[in-house]
């Protein structure tokens, strides 16, 4: 399994002039003992805006997830009645459904994405199935963080919080969906949307993220 410190991370920060037919990715993990845990995976369509179209799916992990990945703030039990099975044999086929979902082409958009990313290709792994792309993902977190420096370098902020981003940028986050990885797509739809907009009026900023995307920081 590859680390986060070997993904491109310039290539996670790139933001293309206009938000049209991508995905919206985030997971969520409950429970702290193995035999507690579920995760959640949901992806949601989006062009220009949401498009309604959405997958989502509960497993057991089959591997098991360190505390990096654990929603502390999510209820142990939080998603039991949502497992059509209880049992991780099925895991497998949740996931081709997900990756059928996805297909090959289409740019993902994630907060803290390395984590998502390591969370699904390790279940992915497990199963023998292809791995996630990583050159499909776009980080939200790391988008905001070059926006922030760019504006005001002595901004430190702690952008892995998404709620924190939302709130730099003035999004309203007091929308509360009971699936907190719901939640945090929508999150995201609306920060992509203002991301766009201050970019795109932003004659720096614009040729930072669309012209001249080697000169980022890879910080």
């Amino acid at each position: 399994m590859e680390n986060f410190a070997e993904i491109n991370q310039n290539n996670l920060c790139q933001f293309p002039p206009k938000i049209d037919n991508c995905f919206l990715l985030s997971t969520e993990i409950t429970g702290v003992k193995k035999e507690e845990q579920i995760m959640s995976i949901v992806v949601c369509e989006m062009e220009e805006k949401l498009t309604g179209r959405q997958f989502k799916t509960f497993i057991r992990p089959s591997v098991f997830k360190e505390e990096k990945f654990i929603n502390k703030e999510g209820e142990t039990n939080k998603y039991t009645d949502d497992l059509e099975d209880d049992n991780n044999i099925y895991n497998k086929e949740k996931l081709i459904l997900f990756l059928k979902f996805i297909g090959d082409s289409i740019i993902i958009y994630a907060h803290n994405a390395q984590l998502h990313i390591e969370a699904i290709n390790q279940e992915l792994n497990f199963w023998g199935l292809e791995l996630l792309n990583k050159e499909r993902f776009r980080c939200t977190m790391i988008i905001v963080k070059q926006i922030a420096q760019k504006i005001n370098p002595l901004c430190n902020i702690n952008f892995s919080s998404l709620k924190k981003c939302c709130e730099y940028l003035r999004i309203r986050v007091n929308v509360k969906d009971f699936y907190q990885a719901k939640d945090d797509c929508l999150k995201i739809a609306g920060l992509l949307i203002i991301i766009n907009k201050i970019i795109n009026d932003n004659p720096l900023l614009y040729n930072c993220f669309h012209n001249n995307q080697s000169k980022l920081d890879k910080n």
